[in-house]
C-alpha cells in the first residue's frame, strides 16, 4: 500500500489535534479542581459549642468564635477543619455580701479537628470568672471575657 505525502501529513495533523484536545481537557480539569479557591490557605468552620444548656451563653460564645475566625481571615464555610468548643462549669458560688451575687468559673476548651481523618490537631483551654446576680448571667459574664483578638 502506497502512501503519499498528503495522506501522511493529514494523519499527523489528526493525531496532533487529538493530543491537543486531550491536553486541553486535562488542563481544564486541573484548573477546575484547584480553581475552587486559594489552596495555600487553611480555613476553619465554627461548630456550635457543647456542654452548656444556656442558649444565650452558647449563642454569645459562637458569635465570638465566628468573629475571631473572620477577623483572622481563616473563615471557610465548607472547610474540613472544625473549631469545636466545649464549655465546662468549674464552680458556681454565692457571695456572702448583700445583695447576694453569684461567681461562676468556667473553662472553655477550643480544639481544631480534622473531620475527614477524625483527629484533633490543636487544643487550647481558657478559664474565666464571671460575677452577676444570677447563675446564668454570671456564666454569660464569664463568656464575654473571651477576646476575639486573643492570639491563642
Amino acid at each position: 500500500m502506497a502512501y503519499n505525502w498528503r495522506t501522511i501529513k493529514k494523519r499527523d495533523m489528526e493525531e496532533k489535534k487529538y493530543i491537543l484536545f486531550i491536553f486541553l481537557i486535562c488542563l481544564f480539569t486541573v484548573c477546575k479542581l484547584y480553581g475552587q479557591g486559594d489552596v495555600t490557605s487553611i480555613g476553619l468552620q465554627v461548630t456550635q459549642p457543647t456542654g452548656l444548656d444556656i442558649s444565650n451563653a452558647v449563642q454569645i460564645l459562637q458569635k465570638r468564635l465566628e468573629q475571631a475566625v473572620v477577623l483572622n481571615d481563616i473563615d471557610k464555610g465548607n472547610s474540613p477543619f472544625l473549631l469545636e468548643t466545649e464549655i465546662l462549669l468549674i464552680s458556681c458560688q454565692s457571695t456572702p455580701s448583700t445583695p447576694t451575687q453569684v461567681i461562676a468559673e468556667i473553662e472553655i476548651i477550643c480544639s481544631i479537628t480534622d473531620k475527614i481523618k477524625d483527629r484533633t490537631i490543636q487544643q487550647v483551654d481558657f478559664q474565666f470568672k464571671g460575677i452577676d446576680l444570677t447563675r446564668d448571667k454570671a456564666i454569660i459574664s464569664a463568656i464575654k471575657q473571651l477576646q476575639v483578638r486573643n492570639p491563642r
